[in-house]
């Protein structure tokens, strides 16, 4: 009997040795783990999606997944996407799990007037966001050169995401950032047809945003917007999956939502029905609005 409970003794033990053995194996593992393997370990916060209707689109999206759906006709930027696509040159690929963007071909510094003529648009300057929340908004001009004065814009090549439209890519690097140790870069897909600009989408942020998949039998997209780091902006954040969403381009090169977290619909509903009156001059100051004022 004795023996017996010696024996079950060391088998206790010698199991307790091997779970620690392989809890620290695992963290080592974890550590170790390259940047894009990282989502895989992140856990997936419960969240409350809604399949949208078929065809639902709205012009502008500037809260979580940022893009603008337009009918532009900017002369500037298209004569300059035709030069670029008279070169002929081989299709790049959309960085899809490079966390740090830094697969990208870096083909151009853009021209300052079409880097002006880019960012005009509220999915790059974010301006619109600005107006309707702040109590003491900056002119656009203003936001429109500081994005100028404080980034590098480069372009990253043609991609093919479909045949009825052409696509390009633009990374935005905000230079002034470095100095405070942070590594900033935003990567735009334009869409262009029959030389009109038909969407700006922001698909890619470094450490942050990334689309996960693309182009399943329905070509439709999958993005998952999380965070690799914490939010030097928001300290209290951690690290996570953050929302995720299904998204496709019409046969125009709009960006159509398929399925998305239930906040995200809401709050484009409240922002959409808050730029309507605004619009129509319904709102006389920014207290009625169901978007909270901040001060600067």
């Amino acid at each position: 009997m004795k023996n017996v409970n010696i024996r079950m003794g060391k088998w206790i033990f010698n199991s307790f040795l091997l779970g620690i053995t392989l809890f620290f194996l695992t963290q080592c593992t974890t550590k170790q783990s390259k940047p894009q393997d990282v989502v895989s370990l992140i856990e997936i916060v419960p969240t409350e999606y809604v399949d949208m209707p078929e065809g639902y689109k709205v012009e502008m999206s500037d809260y979580t997944f940022i893009y603008d759906n337009v009918s532009d006709r900017n002369e500037v930027l298209v004569s300059y996407l035709n030069q670029q696509k008279a070169l002929n040159k081989a299709m790049s690929i959309l960085p899809i799990g490079d966390t740090t963007l830094a697969s990208l071909n870096i083909l151009d510094t853009i021209p300052n007037n079409v880097f002006k003529a880019f960012a005009e648009y509220n999915s790059v300057n974010m301006w619109a966001e600005e107006r309707d929340s702040w109590e003491h908004p900056r002119r656009k001009d203003e936001v429109v050169n500081g994005i100028l004065n404080d980034n590098v814009a480069i372009y990253c090549g043609q991609v093919m995401l479909s045949d009825s439209f052409d696509s390009f890519m633009f990374l935005l690097n905000d230079t002034a950032a470095h100095k405070y140790g942070w590594n900033c870069k935003d990567l735009f897909v334009i869409n262009m047809k029959n030389d009109a600009i038909t969407s700006v989408a922001e698909l890619f942020i470094n450490e942050r945003t990334m689309v996960q998949s693309a182009g399943d039998s329905n070509n439709v997209f999958h993005l998952i917007n999380y965070s690799l780091t914490k939010d030097p902006c928001y300290p209290e954040s951690e690290p996570g999956v953050i929302d995720e969403y299904d998204f496709k381009y019409d046969q125009d090169g709009q960006l159509v939502i398929l399925r998305c977290p239930i906040d995200y619909i809401e709050e484009m509903n409240r922002r959409i029905e808050l730029r309507s009156k605004l619009k129509e001059g319904a709102l006389k100051n920014y207290q009625d609005s169901t978007i909270p004022i901040r001060n600067r």
